[in-house]
């Protein structure tokens, strides 16, 4: 017996298919928790790129790799740069070599082992931890310490 194939108007009417999923809390935190963690360096650098002084296209590049969930959202893993710094870092192994020659000359070696240290942990996040991140990060974004 041959199958029946669906017709577009068919996969249209979703029955008996969950093809749209509404985004889980947890992500919407997430989403939340990048924004302001952009919002505080940036303003933490001034809206200057740290690496040329430019204050055009600025990004915010994490030391550490975002996928290390411990350090992502870490205010000391991140740094103002302009887009054109950015790319240059991230896709050129040499130009990387040289800017983390020269953020280590600019904050130390200790801040770079203290965020691989920490980076080597790890972590999965929940909604009370997302939740306890984003009242951190609002308070220093109204002023308030670290």
């Amino acid at each position: 017996m041959k199958k029946k194939r669906r017709t577009s108007n068919e996969w249209d009417t979703n029955e008996g298919w969950d093809f749209y999923k509404k985004p889980s809390k947890t992500k919407k935190l997430k989403k939340q928790l990048e924004e302001l963690w952009k919002k505080v360096c940036l303003e933490r650098d001034n809206y200057k790129c740290q690496y040329c002084g430019s204050t055009e296209d600025l990004q915010v590049h994490h030391i550490v790799s975002r996928k290390n969930l411990n350090t992502k959202f870490d205010i000391d893993n991140g740094i103002t740069l302009c887009k054109k710094c950015h790319t240059r870092i991230s896709l050129n192994p040499t130009a990387k070599m040289e800017f983390t020659i020269w953020f280590i000359k600019k904050y130390g070696i200790k801040r770079l082992e203290n965020l691989q240290e920490k980076a080597r942990k790890i972590k999965q996040w929940k909604v009370s931890g997302l939740e306890s991140e984003i009242k951190k990060l609002t308070k220093i974004l109204k002023g308030g310490e670290q």
